[in-house]
C-alpha cells in the first residue's frame, strides 16, 4: 500500500474511533499529543484485534503509554434491585405475593425466584390444557405464551427468560416447518 492509502486508513480509523468514543459506549479512545490525534492503549487493543497488522502498517497511529487500562467490574445497584422487587410485589398484589413469600421462606430461596417458578408452572399448566385440546405442543406453547408475557409485565418473570422461551419456540417452529418439507 502506498503512503496515501495508509493516510486514508489512518484517517478512517481515527474517524471511526471518534464516532465510537462519542457514542457513549466506549471510554476515551483518542489522545491528543500536540496537534496530533492518536489512538490510546484501549483503542490499540480494539483496532489491532479487528484489523490485524494495522500497528505495523501505520505505527504512527498509536499513542502508547506504559500503563494498560484495566477492567473494573460494575457494581450492582441494590436500591434499583430492591425497587424492582417492590414493584413486583405491588403489581402482583398481596393475595398473590403472600403465598410466594411463604414458599420462598420454606424453600430458602429469594421471592423473585419463587415468583418466576410460579409463573412458569402456571404457563406449563395452561400449555398442557391447550395441548390436551389441540394435540400440538408447538401451538399450545405459542398460544400459552401470553402467561409469561403477563408475568414479565407484572415483574414476576425476568424478560431474559421470556426471550429464551421465544427463541426456543422459534427454533421449534423452524424445525417443524423443515420436517414438513422433507
Amino acid at each position: 500500500m502506498g503512503s496515501n492509502n495508509m493516510n486514508l486508513l489512518a484517517n478512517w480509523v481515527l474517524e471511526l474511533a471518534n464516532r465510537m468514543q462519542t457514542s457513549g459506549y466506549w471510554d476515551t479512545l483518542i489522545e491528543v499529543s500536540g496537534a496530533t490525534r492518536l489512538l490510546n492503549n484501549e483503542a490499540y487493543q480494539i483496532f489491532t484485534t479487528a484489523i490485524p497488522g494495522i500497528a505495523e502498517a501505520v505505527p504512527s497511529l498509536f499513542f502508547m503509554t506504559d500503563t494498560a487500562r484495566t477492567y473494573t467490574a460494575a457494581t450492582t445497584d441494590e436500591a434499583f434491585l430492591n425497587s424492582l422487587k417492590e414493584n413486583a410485589e405491588t403489581s402482583h398484589g398481596e393475595a398473590f405475593w403472600r403465598p410466594i413469600k411463604e414458599a420462598a421462606n420454606v424453600l430458602g430461596v429469594d421471592t423473585a425466584v419463587t415468583a418466576t417458578g410460579a409463573w412458569i408452572i402456571l404457563w406449563l399448566v395452561v400449555a398442557m390444557i391447550i395441548w390436551l385440546a389441540m394435540r400440538d405442543i408447538l401451538i399450545a406453547a405459542t398460544i400459552s405464551l401470553i402467561v409469561p408475557l403477563i408475568g414479565v409485565q407484572f415483574g414476576g418473570i425476568n424478560g431474559t427468560y421470556l426471550a429464551i422461551a421465544i427463541a426456543v419456540l422459534a427454533m421449534g417452529w423452524g424445525y417443524n416447518l423443515w420436517l414438513r418439507k422433507t
